[in-house]
């Protein structure tokens, strides 16, 4: 009973995500997630696809994770209604002085609250309060009632790269100043890895010991054969 009242919550808390881009976008948020090992401490990363390279970042510790192409989500096992959540979108960013555009991204963060919300109120808004991976944003906090519950979230906008992304966070108001700076370090972590560069065609004929390599066998021949004085 328990199990089945947690996972109506969490799908009333994430209910209305702003509309996400179709499945052609190349960031695919199905995450991939891999234990690291650095200076004797093991953390896990997460990463995504992006084309042939890929993105990465460290999520807080302890919380679980889970994803599909267009949405990743992590939530701690502590707390039944805190939810991270990162999601492709195809809202522009609003820039500065664009009041059309931050009204209708206010509009459309109000619009994707859970349908049993109630109370909705806006508590700050503002450009670029959190430039993750150094790119444009804008944020828009509120609080809102859900069963009984008050609830607040940050509803974070950037243009990663060539991806807009929602960064979106919600808890409890009681714990939502102690749980917000661990999910902000952790998204703030996010940044793209690209692929390693393929060896050159000489590279691997000199690996694998080609004919003008000093481990080719005609090489080392000819080093060994005794040449005559004039």
């Amino acid at each position: 009973m328990r199990r089945g009242l947690r996972a109506a919550v969490f799908g009333a808390v994430a209910f209305g995500a702003l509309s996400a881009t179709s499945s052609s976008v190349a960031l695919d948020l199905t995450p991939l997630i891999t234990d690291v090992t650095e200076d004797g401490s093991t953390y896990r990363q997460v990463s995504f696809k992006d084309g042939e390279r890929k993105i990465v970042f460290a999520p807080p510790a302890g919380w679980s994770c889970a994803g599909e192409p267009g949405r990743f989500e992590f939530r701690p096992a502590s707390s039944q209604f805190t939810q991270g959540v990162i999601e492709s979108t195809s809202s522009i960013v609003p820039k500065a002085g664009d009041s059309a555009a931050v009204d209708a991204f206010k509009k459309q963060v109000l619009a994707d609250l859970p349908a049993a919300a109630a109370e909705p109120a806006v508590v700050t808004e503002g450009a670029n309060t959190l430039l993750i991976g150094g790119y444009p944003s804008y944020e828009v906090v509120l609080t809102y009632k859900l069963w009984g519950k008050l609830l607040e979230r940050s509803v974070l906008l950037v243009k990663f790269e060539k991806q807009p992304l929602i960064f979106r966070f919600t808890a409890e108001k009681a714990e939502y100043a102690a749980l917000l700076p661990g999910f902000r370090r952790s998204v703030m972590s996010l940044h793209s890895v690209e692929p390693k560069p393929a060896p050159k065609p000489e590279m691997l004929t000199e690996a694998r010991g080609g004919p003008n390599s000093p481990q080719s066998p005609m090489v080392a021949a000819a080093a060994a054969t005794p040449t005559s004085s004039p």
